[in-house]
């Protein structure tokens, strides 16, 4: 396996992730664009960590170590839209599931939008009481600052979704607390009856103090939504337990398609990409 690169400070890095796709097929062919990309870092991380893949190589190409649990999404986002406050994390609307006695976290049926823009002003009331500030944010998720979140570790989303959430729990007890009272408020809310899978919990994440050099990597990201980024630029595939980071060179844009359809993980060495 090559050695992780440092990125350098100018470099955008194209991040494209998604949940659950660690490899391809065992029969699946190498696809023709690896004869065009060098593979320049690999990380993995087991399905138990409460960081993801994508935060660990994300703290390895800032130089950083970053303690499981504490990548500061949070606090990023709240440098972004200018908000004051300290100790900060995400926090994102899901449903809990419950089946042979598992409790499992999944994506919730959204409501319209006036909704919920309702319900983020009814939910940052309830959990002021808890001293937390809430501010929504773009991407459907909201931020939250409050003592109780200093140094906590919390799992991140991409490790959780799907599975069971007994694991993961944050180990406040504020928290958990919060969380069982809002289970309760979002069962009996009359804007979320008749959902397939209701809005009937909310998931703590991306704790973490923002040091300079996460915030310096944070900034050179470029999220992929489909487009396919230019060569010469650096691409980080990332799934929940795994991440590999490339160098598009002379990839064509179809290659480039077939790379997002299908993640791969062949284990190919550095002399055999270039």
């Amino acid at each position: 396996m090559p050695e992780n690169p440092a990125m350098p400070a100018t470099d955008t890095l194209w991040v494209h992730r998604d949940h659950g796709l660690d490899s391809a097929p065992d029969d699946a062919p190498a696809p023709p664009w690896l004869q065009n990309a060098r593979l320049l870092g690999q990380w993995h991380c087991p399905a138990t960590s409460l960081s993801s893949a994508l935060e660990v190589a994300l703290s390895d190409l800032a130089g950083e170590t970053v303690p499981p649990g504490l990548f500061p999404w949070g606090a990023f986002g709240a440098q972004t839209q200018g908000l004051t406050g300290q100790h900060w994390a995400e926090l994102h609307l899901c449903h809990w599931h419950v089946s042979n006695g598992q409790v499992s976290l999944l994506p919730p049926d959204w409501p319209a939008p006036d909704v919920l823009q309702r319900l983020w002003q009814e939910l940052a009331a309830f959990v002021a009481s808890d001293g937390l500030q809430l501010t929504p944010a773009p991407g459907g998720h909201a931020l939250v600052s409050g003592e109780c979140l200093r140094d906590l570790p919390t799992a991140a989303l991409d490790q959780v979704m799907g599975r069971p959430v007994a694991d993961f729990l944050p180990s406040s007890n504020r928290l958990k607390r919060l969380q069982n009272e809002l289970q309760m408020w979002f069962y009996t809310h009359p804007a979320l009856q008749g959902f397939g899978r209701p809005i009937n919990s909310v998931w703590f994440c991306g704790t973490g103090a923002l040091t300079p050099g996460l915030q310096r990597m944070c900034r050179q990201i470029a999220w992929s939504a489909g487009q396919a980024p230019a060569a010469g630029e650096q691409w980080l595939w990332a799934s929940d337990t795994q991440a590999s980071l490339w160098h598009i060179d002379g990839a064509s844009v179809w290659q480039k398609a077939w790379r997002r359809l299908q993640p791969l993980t062949w284990p190919h060495t550095a002399h055999e990409l270039d």
